[in-house]
């Protein structure tokens, strides 16, 4: 299953658990169930940003993506460009 789909598919989720999750409507069960889910989202999220699928500096999932080696990041070609620009204002300094 496409990483992105899954991703929204536990947002969806977890957005649905947060609604009971307000201490007084959430029963244990839901509220560790909310937190399993929670872990899961954040360690997907964490590992798409460490992908091609998402730009680390703008987020774009939609771009097409340039692997910077110095930062060992991808880049989207725009962002790409802005931080080319950065390192080579950077070293006439």
């Amino acid at each position: 299953m496409d990483e992105k789909k899954i991703l929204r598919e536990r947002r969806d989720k977890l957005l649905h658990l947060r609604s009971y999750d307000d201490g007084k409507k959430a029963t244990p069960e839901e509220r560790k169930k909310a937190n399993l889910i929670k872990q899961k989202m954040n360690d997907l999220e964490r590992n798409s940003y460490a992908s091609i699928i998402i730009c680390k500096s703008c987020g774009s999932v939609d771009k097409d993506m340039v692997y910077s080696k110095e930062l060992n990041e991808w880049h989207c070609l725009e962002c790409s460009g802005k931080n080319l620009d950065y390192w080579i204002n950077a070293k006439k300094i």
